[in-house]
This record gives C-alpha cells, structure tokens and sequence, in this order.
C-alpha cells in the first residue's frame, strides 16, 4: 500500500510548510487519473499519519484531474 508512503511525504511537505504553531484545516492535493492511486486508501491514510500532528483535524481534499493521451 504505497498510499500511506504518499502520504506521510504529503505530511512531511505540508509540515515543512507551516510556520510557528498555525492551524491547518485543509489540503488540497491534484490526483491524475493516470496516478496509480486509490483515492481511499489515501483519504484513509491521511487520517491515520496526521494523528498527534498541526494536521490532526485537516482534511485532505482531493481534486481529480482526468488524464490526458
């Protein structure tokens, strides 16, 4: 399951981000069709890493971006 990898680098990213003690209430992530991605399995994993962290009550919003050939 390489959705949970993904995420905790997502958390890692957005952590780096966050200057002093803010608040975040959301991320928001482009997911390609073409991805290889469960979009589940990464909203599942999203809660889990972000347990005990600045992102514990954020959501992860995921904006699907169809493929293109």
């Amino acid at each position: 399951m390489h959705e949970l990898t993904l995420c905790r680098n997502i958390v890692d990213i957005a952590l780096d981000v966050i200057e002093g003690d803010r608040k975040v209430h959301a991320v928001i992530l482009e997911l390609g069709a073409l991805a290889g991605v469960q979009k589940e399995a990464l909203l599942f994993s999203f809660d889990v890493v972000t347990q005990n962290t600045a992102l514990a009550e954020a959501k992860l919003v995921i904006i699907d971006v169809p493929g293109k050939a």
